[in-house]
């Protein structure tokens, strides 16, 4: 807001700026213009949320099996153990700024069945693996795709809104975090118990299920209405809060 724009009223516009930045301008829905906040089906979430569910499920599913599975079929090292487990972390780090570009470039529902393709892929290179430097590179390229936590975040906070005790927004992050922790604690279970058919079928079956998700994803996960409009929605937010408080 510019000072000059409100004359004498410059010190309240100011008081109110402020106001605004401080509360993050949560706006009630008759404070938005055009429609800048839409509501989403709630389809749409809890797909979001299988996203991230199957996508730390990939992550996770190899872990009891990783070590004797490089030691039988690659002769693996301990050194090259300790590789397949460090490559995955450095991956995300290495690939967290890109998530953040491609969700802001691309849109937040291509970056969820990307990522949902891109684990399968590393999922499949893992299973399929012929020798150890493929298994390594699965393993890392999978640690790349546990970055699209950050993008499910976004989402969520574009498509809901607080309520008077936060009740809708906070209900949903609380399930974004219950599902990555699920995944994280049945993914090594189911993992093992694959693991009787063969310590490659664990992958391989994972790849199968983010391949079904994929599409899933595609066909009930709306794009974010803040992200389709733009920059503009933001202008208006501010607009908005400022009448409110005047």
């Amino acid at each position: 807001l510019a000072q000059g724009s409100y004359g004498s009223n410059s010190a309240k516009s100011s008081d109110i700026q402020r106001l605004c930045a401080a509360m993050k301008a949560p706006l009630m829905e008759d404070d938005v213009e055009d429609g800048q906040r839409q509501a989403v089906p709630a389809a749409a979430l809890w797909m979001v949320l299988l996203t991230v569910f199957l996508d730390q499920f990939g992550g996770n599913v190899l872990v009891p099996m990783l070590a004797p599975y490089a030691r039988m079929d690659f002769n693996a090292s301990d050194a090259d153990i300790g590789y397949l487990f460090s490559f995955p972390c450095a991956s995300a780090f290495a690939f967290s700024y890109m998530m953040a570009s491609f969700t802001n470039s691309l849109g937040r529902k291509p970056v969820f069945v990307i990522s949902l393709l891109g684990m399968a892929l590393a999922c499949l290179c893992q299973g399929a693996a012929g020798s150890f430097g493929w298994l390594l590179l699965g393993r890392t390229f999978g640690g790349m795709w546990l970055n699209i936590l950050t993008t499910a975040k976004v989402y969520i906070n574009e498509t809901t809104d607080w309520d008077v005790t936060g009740n809708e927004r906070s209900y949903w992050f609380a399930q974004l975090s219950l599902c990555q922790n699920v995944a994280k604690l049945f993914a090594p279970a189911l993992g093992g118990a694959l693991s009787h058919y063969g310590l490659n079928v664990p992958s391989l079956a994972t790849a199968l299920v983010n391949i079904v998700g994929a599409p899933l994803v595609y066909l009930y996960v709306v794009e974010s209405p803040r992200f389709l409009q733009g920059g503009g929605a933001e202008r208006k937010a501010l607009r908005a809060c400022s009448r409110r408080h005047a």
